[in-house]
């Protein structure tokens, strides 16, 4: 019978330890879901939707098109260690900007399709 104990208590701290190292394992998913969401400057946004309401547009624009290209080379590193990683938030990155840009007054607009793959925006980077 204490046999019987042992053996139900020695399995039960091995399911305890697997479940610690899960748990560990899923803060590290938080901290990717985290990253995410705060990838870009946020007080650099906030100074663009200021001079959005100041009426500066082309001051606005500059700095939007520097915080998409933040967040492009963002998306690009994190793609490094996840291959998937690009494809699957650069639609999320380009609708948030293409928001952004059509609350401005003109004509203003980023040429999207320039960096909607890895591969171009890494020729971008080092021309041959």
């Amino acid at each position: 019978m204490n046999e019987i104990l042992y053996l139900v208590l020695f399995i039960f701290g091995i399911l305890n330890l697997i479940l610690f190292f899960k748990i560990w394992g899923m803060t590290n998913d938080v901290d990717e879901i985290k990253g995410v969401i705060s990838s870009f400057k946020v007080s650099d946004l906030k100074k663009a939707e200021v001079e959005t309401l100041l009426g500066n547009y082309e001051t606005a624009y500059k700095i939007y098109y520097k915080c998409f290209i933040m967040e492009v080379l963002n998306l690009l590193q994190k793609s490094e260690s996840n291959p998937t990683y690009y494809d699957r938030y650069y639609g999320i990155t380009v609708t948030k900007y293409q928001k952004y840009l059509n609350a401005l007054e003109g004509n203003y607009s980023i040429d999207f399709e320039k960096y909607n793959s890895k591969d171009k925006v890494k020729k971008l980077i080092i021309k041959n």
